[in-house]
């Protein structure tokens, strides 16, 4: 039924309809399978209508090759558009493109720059990564106190990668006092949410009665957890406890099992 309704409001020239139309072709919102081909021309429809999200997506079609053929000057020029127009997604992705090059040349002040706009229109993922900048002196000097705040500021927004983020910092007294009750605990709302490197902090954290009583059956669960989704240190973690029987009992095959996984997964990096 929304299906329906996109298009007719997108064949009429709306520019929100045919964003969002072009979002269920995608997809496959409303329909039987995703047509890639048609979300680019009614991104690009809604785009030259001057619809931010719109030229945003399509920038995303460029640098992914939906639709369209891998172009990352385009993919560039259309961040840019959608930027300059107050767009947070596309100041994300432009500073995203500043610092690996994407499109155009590296500047990591730029980066920076970007990043912030993003991040003060209340983007997570652009907080998360002004907070990377303050920590790796990224077009920026190192801060650890503004690293903090901003992975704090990301995590609070609902960023799983924020929420691990400023478990480290509670783990390592990074810009805040040492904390294992606070580490824990934005660990497990990050692993809750599906982060494999959080759920496998985790683990360790039970393993080691960090923030929480320990308990090796626990530890076994989220290392298990991240571990069947493929997280290399989780699969290293969960070998060990097989061949130790540490929260579960021992067993050589399963070990050994694991312990390749592990192997497989570190040798495709």
């Amino acid at each position: 039924k929304a299906f329906n309704l996109y298009l007719k409001s997108a064949e009429q020239g709306n520019s929100f309809a045919q964003n969002n139309l072009a979002w269920c072709y995608q997809y496959g919102y409303g329909l039987s399978e995703e047509n890639e081909s048609e979300a680019f021309k009614w991104y690009l429809k809604s785009a030259e209508q001057e619809n931010a999200a719109a030229q945003n997506n399509l920038g995303l079609c460029f640098e992914d090759g939906i639709g369209v053929e891998k172009n990352e000057k385009n993919a560039f020029d259309w961040y840019l558009r959608a930027a300059k127009k107050g767009n947070s997604a596309a100041q994300n992705n432009v500073g995203r493109c500043y610092e690996e090059g994407l499109g155009t040349r590296k500047n990591q002040r730029e980066s920076f720059l970007w990043y912030l706009k993003s991040a003060e229109n209340g983007n997570s993922d652009a907080q998360n990564n002004i907070a990377m900048c303050y920590s790796n002196g990224t077009g920026i000097e190192k801060n650890e106190v503004d690293m903090f705040k901003w992975y704090l500021k990301s995590a609070e927004n609902g960023n799983i990668d924020a929420q691990n983020n400023v478990a480290v910092c509670y783990t390592n007294g990074t810009g805040i006092e040492k904390n294992p009750d606070e580490a824990f605990r934005w660990y497990l709302k990050s692993a809750e949410k599906g982060n494999l490197r959080a759920q496998n902090n985790v683990g360790w954290c039970y393993g080691a009665g960090f923030g929480v009583e320990r308990s090796d059956t626990e530890a076994f669960k989220w290392y298990l957890k991240a571990a069947q989704d493929g997280y290399a240190d989780a699969q290293y973690n969960l070998g060990q406890y097989y061949e130790r029987g540490t929260g579960v009992d021992k067993n050589l095959d399963e070990s050994n099992k694991w312990f390749q996984l592990w192997n497989q997964n570190i040798n495709k990096k």
